[in-house]
């Protein structure tokens, strides 16, 4: 083989790597702008952040919820359920306190009287549960402060107004005159919870009515 041969063979293995490499390189370059493009299309004013959470629960997608909040998010409800402190960090535990809220299925949030200032929302919020239904207490009415860091929820706090804490007292109390049915057989550990009380997950607004219910259960043992 002539030497001008050898250096057309080798001209063309050289083509062919450089194309290899221009076809890599466009491929990381395609992925890094569809990635930047993703980021980008998420809400990140603190009031459009609050509403996409809200989408998402009130479309019951645990996934596209907790995707709202940051990897060290917390949210913190008052008074705090029996057996916890009320404050839940991280991903896995807001997860827990969000599967408990969307467990309840037909549970529906609309927010009102909105305010931002900096990157902290304020709002109403009226929750709606069959639960609560069942003790004439729904919706549910809570305040709301959100605090959004980067895009995502880095601190969320919910708490009972005064009004509504005492209409679920005066359901409870209904509850409590009406007469006691013996349960067909003892609940099983792992057992999905009651309709009332699994509605604890909503939180704090919703943990008054947990607290109301084990003073009762404690007083009449």
């Amino acid at each position: 083989m002539s030497a001008k041969a050898n250096k057309a063979r080798s001209r063309r293995a050289e083509l062919g790597m450089h194309h290899q490499l221009f076809v890599s390189t466009l491929g990381v370059l395609v992925a890094l702008l569809v990635s930047v493009g993703a980021v980008s299309a998420q809400p990140q004013d603190p009031e459009s952040v609050f509403g996409a959470f809200e989408a998402a629960f009130n479309a019951h997608d645990e996934e596209a919820t907790l995707i709202r909040f940051a990897d060290d998010g917390v949210v913190r409800t008052t008074p705090p359920s029996p057996g916890t402190t009320g404050v839940f960090s991280g991903k896995d535990q807001i997860r827990a306190w969000l599967r408990g809220a969307l467990a309840q299925g037909n549970v529906h949030e609309e927010s009102s009287s909105i305010q931002v200032a900096g990157n902290t929302v304020t709002a109403l919020s009226r929750t709606a549960t069959d639960a609560l239904k069942q003790l004439d207490a729904s919706p549910a009415e809570s305040n709301v402060e959100v605090v959004v860091q980067a895009g995502r929820i880095q601190s969320m706090t919910r708490a009972g107004t005064p009004q509504w804490v005492a209409k679920l007292q005066a359901g409870l109390a209904r509850t409590q005159a009406a007469p006691a049915q013996a349960p067909s057989a003892l609940p099983r550990t792992g057992d999905v919870p009651s309709p009332i009380a699994g509605a604890l997950g909503l939180g704090a607004v919703l943990l008054a009515a947990g607290l109301a219910l084990r003073r009762w259960r404690g007083s009449g043992s």
